[in-house]
């Protein structure tokens, strides 16, 4: 009898953490122009997702460092690719990051131009020194 309850309570632990995961939307481009919208994700956690849709244009979501915020991490970085879509499309893809921490994460898009135009997006970036206002 003990059994039956203790693998209730067990399941329950093990779906816990899945249910409190979220899923950070963030629209690349489109019709708001060179940007991520929102430009940063605060409070993010292990667990979480950051859910790029990419709009009209040719972006890409690439991994950064708050050093060199325009320049692709050498080792182990993420990128989605290049996403081209068309002004007129109705359907766009997508492009998944799973968040493994809650360390601050630099995104900036790839494409010639963009990034030094301020197309920068940041995941947990601090409130002081390495502030996401100092990427901008």
């Amino acid at each position: 009898m003990l059994f039956k309850p203790l693998a209730t309570v067990f399941s329950a632990l093990a779906v816990a953490p899945l249910a409190s995961a979220v899923v950070h939307e963030v629209t690349v481009g489109g019709s708001a122009g060179l940007v991520f919208t929102p430009n940063q994700v605060t409070g993010a956690v292990e667990g979480d997702v950051i859910h790029f849709t990419f709009q009209a244009k040719n972006h890409t979501a690439t991994q950064s460092s708050f050093d060199k915020p325009c320049e692709m991490i050498p080792k182990g970085a993420f990128d989605s690719g290049y996403q081209p879509v068309d002004a007129a499309a109705t359907s766009f893809p997508t492009y998944d990051l799973p968040i493994n921490g809650t360390d601050a994460i630099w995104v900036f898009c790839a494409q010639a131009g963009h990034c030094q135009s301020g197309m920068v997006f940041a995941v947990n970036a601090p409130t002081e020194d390495k502030t996401f206002d100092r990427v901008r």
